[in-house]
């Protein structure tokens, strides 16, 4: 009976508190996103007690059985850290030149996990303006020494 009598008062002091919190969110998205989070934390402790009453639910019963596929975990892992490799590039490079360019990365995984940047080529259209300095600032950010090269198109 104290169970039930500390579950209502939990209840009341939650609702309470969240009555007043959502009085004082400001209107728009925020308000409406922070609504909905308490919302769902007031649901699940409503149903707090049905819950228990079931006895503990193990989440072994929702596990996966067999192998963990960890071949798109790593085509996902070189992807984001390719894309956060471009991002660096682009930063710098709008910051020194106007040059159209193209990148070459090379990402090498390890057997125990680790990410290694192995070669970071980029290929400008014409000689860009502050090419040591560009140079300086992506090894800078990224820690290894760019191949900055210049392909003259013929148009």
């Amino acid at each position: 009976m104290e169970a039930l009598r500390d579950w209502g008062l939990l209840l009341l002091f939650l609702s309470a508190g969240s009555l007043i919190y959502c009085f004082l969110l400001p209107s728009g998205t925020v308000s409406k996103t922070a609504k909905a989070v308490i919302s769902v934390v007031l649901m699940s402790l409503v149903f707090l007690p049905l819950f228990s009453a079931f006895g503990n639910i193990s989440t072994e019963d929702f596990g996966l059985s067999g192998e963990y596929e960890t071949e798109n975990y790593d085509y996902f892992l070189e992807e984001s850290v390719r894309a956060s490799v471009n991002d660096v590039i682009r930063t710098a490079v709008r910051k020194f030149t106007a040059v159209p360019y193209k990148t070459e990365i090379f990402i090498n995984k390890t057997e125990d996990g680790n990410i290694n940047i192995e070669y970071v080529g980029i290929t400008f259209e014409a000689r860009p303006q502050f090419e040591d300095e560009l140079c300086d600032a992506l090894s800078e950010a990224l820690g290894i020494i760019p191949d900055i090269r210049v392909e003259l198109t013929d148009e």
